[in-house]
């Protein structure tokens, strides 16, 4: 993992020099989580990646594709001692992260932790993902926090999903895509 992660930052680094872009080291949800939820153990890994991105030092750090709010703290936390500006993201849609957080206290919990851009991602479309960011925002108004905002949704609509988004439905819409694409 690290030799993949050093020659990514590379690519990126010699990319960005050619638009004057900036670039990210980004964290996401641990296995580790899931099977323990040891706080300790689980910050660990993210101070194991995080050193990477220090040995490269990219410009900013990223927190993505967190379904649970508790971990995504952690990885903000860890990422802040960095002294580097944190972007946090999570895949949730209206109905808050699976313990039942709704999106507003996520955002807080995110902002307090030290993100200055926090989000969601990858599991719903636009539509939904625009409601959630709207939630978010009046969370943080409520707890007077101000943070940037940041949608990044799935190229799709998803009205018929549930609390995980696309990853509910009985089959993935990429996968009947494609096969319509090879069976025309």
């Amino acid at each position: 993992g690290q030799k993949v992660n050093e020659a990514a930052c590379d690519i990126a680094k010699e990319v960005a020099k050619e638009g004057d872009a900036l670039v990210a080291g980004g964290v996401s949800q641990t296995p580790s989580y899931l099977s323990c939820k040891d706080k300790a153990e689980v910050k660990a890994v993210f101070r194991k990646q995080l050193e990477v991105f220090m040995k490269k030092d990219v410009d900013f750090l990223i927190a993505e594709y967190f379904e649970h709010v508790e971990e995504a703290v952690w990885a903000v936390e860890v990422l802040k001692e960095s002294g580097k500006p944190v972007a946090a993201t999570m895949c949730i849609g209206p109905e808050g992260d699976m313990h039942g957080v709704p999106p507003g206290q996520c955002a807080v919990q995110l902002v307090k932790a030290g993100a200055s851009i926090v989000g969601v991602n990858c599991h719903f479309d636009s539509d939904t993902c625009l409601k959630t960011v709207k939630l978010m925002k009046e969370g943080l108004e409520a707890a007077k926090l101000k943070a940037h905002l940041m949608s990044q949704p799935l190229a799709f609509h998803t009205p018929d999903c549930g609390k995980q988004g696309f990853i509910d439905l009985p089959e993935f819409p990429f996968g009947k895509t494609w096969a319509s694409f090879f069976n025309n």
